[in-house]
């Protein structure tokens, strides 16, 4: 099922509902990295400031990370794989944040 628009919120409701379904999780993890893509397409260009914080919206980058890190590995591995690659996009999903207000 598509969803319609380019709405980041549309495209992380729709990983949750995806998740509640048992869909297989790369299509999860999928619609996850796209929310995070169009959220931070839309912050792109402005500058640190009120306007910034309200629009990079850290509530819901906080809720698209802990719903990634659901398919994360709970111990560490010695084998590169699609697990590290997870971890390595929710580093790159926290970073703004941290940045922003370290």
């Amino acid at each position: 099922q598509k969803t319609v628009g380019k709405s980041p919120e549309l495209y992380y409701l729709n990983a949750l509902l995806s998740q509640q379904k048992g869909v297989e999780s790369d299509h999860v993890i999928r619609l996850l990295n796209t929310a995070v893509k169009t959220h931070f397409a839309k912050v792109k260009g402005y500058p640190l400031g009120l306007e910034y914080f309200y629009l990079i919206n850290p509530d819901f980058i906080m809720r698209i990370a802990q719903s990634m890190m659901i398919y994360a590995p709970s111990e560490p591995s010695l084998i590169t794989d699609s697990s590290s690659n997870l971890l390595h996009n929710v580093s790159s999903v926290l970073d703004p944040l941290t940045h922003a207000a370290p």
